[in-house]
């Protein structure tokens, strides 16, 4: 990460605590996991505000990631699967953590390009799968929690 990002992800971290109460992990997760990578068509991805990602989805807000993360109290689990990747961004925050993350993605082309995302990143411990979120991810069950990244209609 450079260090323009390094410090635009700092001062987002710090933007976040002043609205939630994070852990010195989850706020070390912030500050280390580069943002703009997740965020390809928005023009400044560290506003605290949702984001197109194409596919006609949208990224959570940087906000919305640390309410989940904090309210999932995800510290030092095992195995953690979420549903709904969507550009990764959860799952890469997750991964800083957690031991081991498993994100189900039911649009192909975000699943695959969260998984070039996570090599490119060298971030080794996220494990996305194309596939209907419904379905889960039997083989690696039982989870120690599980989060709902996105909503279908």
């Amino acid at each position: 990460m450079s260090s323009l990002e390094a410090a635009k992800c700092q001062k987002m971290s710090d933007e976040i605590a002043n609205f939630v109460e994070l852990s010195p992990l989850v706020y070390k997760a912030f500050s280390s996991t580069p943002r703009t990578p997740f965020v390809p068509v928005s023009i400044n991805a560290f506003k605290l505000d949702a984001h197109p990602i194409g596919s006609n989805q949208w990224i959570s807000s940087p906000l919305t990631v640390a309410k989940m993360t904090m309210a999932l109290e995800a510290e030092n689990c095992d195995n953690i699967l979420e549903i709904g990747c969507g550009s990764g961004y959860q799952a890469a925050i997750l991964a800083k953590v957690a031991r081991r993350v498993f994100s189900v993605e039911r649009i192909e082309a975000l699943a695959n390009s969260a998984k070039a995302l996570m090599k490119n990143l060298g971030i080794n411990n996220v494990f996305i799968r194309f596939d209907d979120g419904n379905l889960g991810w039997r083989s690696y069950a039982p989870y120690d929690r599980i989060i709902l990244s996105c909503f279908c209609q």
